[in-house]
């Protein structure tokens, strides 16, 4: 039993597990990335050094067009790679941070309504509401509106319905 209540603890805490195999698109963008970045550079070196050996125009134009172009295109991949690696980073980001906010909502809104249920005994588990002189609608006995409330008096349900009376939008009698 003591089993139960940790597995359900560590449900939220932590890094999760799947978020792993979500990860290897994303080292293999970056890897990728970094190839074309280094391979565009070594394309450019060495059409610059073909160009550079020739004096002639004429001669420099298939270095300038198969080393230049090609080594600037695999320079643009790969930092348009990168750039993905960095976005692909931020959304792992952000879903894992959604899932603990999702799962620290959950676990909010249990505690709140296991707090604010009414016990067995309490007035409006057996069909008693309460109304506040002048009010538009009806309440629970334990509504947070009825601190400030003046005049409150006990009624059932039906008698506020038919009084045209509507069920408190925050206790939801």
């Amino acid at each position: 039993m003591g089993d139960a209540t940790s597995g359900g603890e560590d449900q939220h805490a932590g890094p999760p597990e799947p978020a792993r195999p979500a990860q290897r698109p994303a080292r293999l963008v970056l890897y990728a990335g970094c190839v074309f970045v280094v391979l565009g550079a070594a394309v450019l070196y060495l059409g610059y050094n073909g160009m550079a050996t020739n004096e002639l125009p004429p001669a420099q134009a298939p270095y300038l067009i198969s080393g230049g172009l090609t080594g600037l295109a695999l320079l643009l991949l790969g930092g348009m790679a990168l750039f993905l690696y960095a976005v692909l980073q931020a959304q792992s980001d952000l879903r894992r941070d959604l899932r603990q906010i999702r799962g620290a909502v959950e676990d909010l809104a249990e505690g709140l309504a296991a707090a604010t249920s009414p016990a067995p005994g309490s007035a409006s588990a057996n069909g008693t509401v309460m109304i506040a002189r002048g009010a538009r609608s009806y309440h629970r006995p334990e509504c947070q509106l009825l601190e400030r409330a003046q005049g409150v008096r006990p009624a059932a349900p039906d008698d506020a319905a038919l009084a045209g009376l509507t069920p408190c939008r925050v206790c939801r009698p």
